[in-house]
Formats: C-alpha cells, structure tokens, sequence
C-alpha cells in the first residue's frame, strides 16, 4: 500500500499488521511497486515543480529493496515533466510518462485555438545504464480535428479512428488528456495506457522505433505510433453503436499467466457519470494490421460495483492467484471481492488515501530479501 501523494509505503497482511514499511524523504507522485528483482521503482514529485496538475512527479528513482536510492532520473522543466506511473521493462530500461507543451502557436498550425498552451501525453523509455532515451512515443504527432478544414491535421474523426480527437477537451488549465497509468505487456510488446479525461484506454505499439513512432506506418501492426485499439468511449471518433461504458478511469493491467481469467483485462471505471465506481474485467479483441472502421468494442467478462463504492480519483484493482479480485477504492481502502461477487474482505484506510493495489504472496521471489517469514 501506498498513501496517495504522502511519504510513506507499506506491506500488510489480511490482518490488517504491517510486515514492512518504507518511509521516505520525498512525496510519492505517484506510483512505488517493487521490481521483478526485488527493488523498488518509484514516482516522486519534485520539490520545485513548474507544471503541477494533479499527479505530477518530476522524478523517478530505482533502488534496492532498503529504499537506498541506486538511479535517479528527473524530468521537470517549463516544458515537461514525468507524472503519474512508471514501469520497469524486461531488458530493465524504464517506461516514464511525460506531460510536454504544445504551445499555442503550434496549436494555432493545427486548427485549434484555445487562447494558452496545453500539456499532452508523451512517454518516454529510458535506458538507466545510460541514462539515453532509447525510445518516445508523443500523442501530439497523432492527432486529428475536425473543425478547421484549412489547417495541419483536418479530418473527420470517424474516417481516423486510430488518431486522437484535438477537440475533445478545452480545460483552461491546459491539462487536456491526463492519463494517469501504463501497462507494458511484453508478450505482445504493446503499451496500455489509461487517459482519464478521454474516459478511454490507449494501445500503443512499442515494437516501432522512435521514427517510426512519429508516423502511421513501421512496428508489428503496421500503424506506426497511430494508435492499435481503444476502449471505453467510441464517441471520440464518432461510433455510435457501441456505448461509452467508461466515465474516468486508473489503472490499466492485465491478468498475468496461471491466474484465473490469465490474458484478460483490468480497469477500474471511477463512474463519475454515476457516482458509483465499477471494476472491470474486459475481454479485448484480436488486435490487427487492419484500421478500427469496423471497430469491435470488449467484452465485459467480469464486473463488481457496490453502492458504498466511489471514488472519481486515484483507484485500481488486481487478480488474485485465488481468483478474487483486490480493489483499491482510493479514499477508502481496499476490498476484496469474489468472482460471485462476495466481498470476503475489506481494509478501512481510516481517513487515509490510496493509490492502486499491488498483492503479493509470501513466497513471491520478488520479496525474498525482506525475510517477512
């Protein structure tokens, strides 16, 4: 568990004991999970932040399984910096997510004029060896609009299902998109990304290099950096037979091999349209080299909601070797919740908030050095 924004991570048990805490200097912004190794990989927010929406970070740091800080990576200029999640990839470089400027001019070049800069999503892969960005991806090179037929990136938005509607937000504060988690599945070596303000989940190909990535062409599907598949709100490029089923939405995962239900989807839909939060197990379509114009949206495997359950912030929920699933309400603490619905467990946070749930057994490897027998 770790407390939303605070200093503080910890392991407990089911009952409710403490078998290991970390206690920081800096505030977490947001994730810590520990690493297949057996360390730690955590976002931390900067301490004199430029750009500082919800969930800004700034810094991201590998350590050992003490907490003795091994790398250190900071992105924090006037014009980026990391947020929210990071994930530590097979051959141990680090996925980071970004938010960078787009300035008005720019926008003005495509066909939108909001009168400010925005901030958009980029990621960014870091080699920690090196300290080298091996590879970036920038949402900002696959966007369409609509509106202004004279300009850079005019389109209809159901002819470019795999672009990124411009138009679709116009907060004053320039936070436009706010994703707020990845999940790299290195089976298919594509990204999962959850983007909040656009209620959807992004797939992005990762086997593209960099160049590759700024085009619609290159990678295993053929799409370059234009997205492979998206869920949860197909109004966005104009699809009106299948319904919005997600309304804001955290922590993007899917179910590892030799759980129950081992290759579907996880989400957690925050419900802001009902204040009523649903958890989400998705079955998802076969991925192709083929457009999204004859788009096939997921099927809803598994689902649990309770009216005492929601939050529009923060949030998540992971498999269990059992079959259950944990479930992190963010401003309450966690349930956990049978395939039938049953809930068999809940953990009250007393007033605390919590970021996402990570379960582990006893005898994961990764847990090994903390000698917690």
């Amino acid at each position: 568990m770790m407390e939303n924004g605070q200093k503080n991570a910890y392991l407990v048990n089911h009952e409710g004991e403490k078998l290991k805490e970390w206690a920081f200097e800096e505030r977490f912004g947001n994730d810590i999970e520990i690493t297949p190794s057996g360390g730690l990989l955590a976002c931390f927010k900067s301490s004199d932040p430029i750009i500082t929406f919800g969930g800004f970070g700034g810094v991201v740091s590998l350590m050992d399984y003490t907490g003795k800080e091994l790398w250190r990576y900071e992105v924090n200029t006037e014009n980026e910096i990391a947020h929210h999640d990071a994930t530590q990839l097979p051959n141990g470089h680090v996925m980071i997510m970004v938010w960078e400027r787009i300035t008005e001019l720019q926008l003005e070049t495509a066909g939108q004029f909001p009168g400010h800069d925005i901030f958009l999503e980029k990621l960014i892969e870091v080699n920690p060896q090196t300290n080298e960005i091996v590879w970036q991806w920038r949402s900002w090179d696959h966007m369409v609009q609509n509106t202004a037929a004279d300009n850079d990136l005019y389109g209809q938005l159901s002819d470019f299902p795999n672009k990124i509607d411009l138009n679709h937000s116009d907060l004053e504060n320039g936070d436009w998109m706010h994703a707020n988690g990845i999940f790299y599945d290195a089976a298919t070596d594509l990204i999962y990304m959850s983007v909040n303000f656009y209620s959807e989940v992004w797939v992005i190909d990762h086997s593209t290099s960099s160049e590759e990535a700024i085009t619609s062409q290159g990678g295993n599907y053929n799409r370059g950096g234009d997205l492979v598949y998206r869920f949860g709100n197909p109004s966005l490029f104009e699809n009106t037979i299948a319904p919005q089923f997600l309304f804001n939405n955290h922590h993007p995962s899917i179910v590892p091999d030799n759980y129950p239900g081992n290759g579907n989807f996880l989400i957690y839909n925050n419900g802001s349209n009902l204040e009523q939060s649903i958890a989400y197990e998705l079955v998802l379509p076969a991925f192709s080299t083929n457009s999204m114009q004859n788009y096939i949206a997921p099927l809803k495997q598994w689902s649990f909601t309770n009216t005492d359950m929601y939050f529009d912030k923060i949030s998540g929920l992971q498999r269990l070797p059992n079959g259950n699933t944990l479930i992190c309400e963010g401003d309450y603490g966690y349930w956990e919740v049978s395939v039938q619905g049953e809930v068999v467990w809940k953990y009250d946070g007393l007033g605390k908030s919590f970021w996402r749930p990570y379960y582990y057994l006893k005898s994961d490897s990764r847990l090994l050095k903390l000698n917690l027998n």
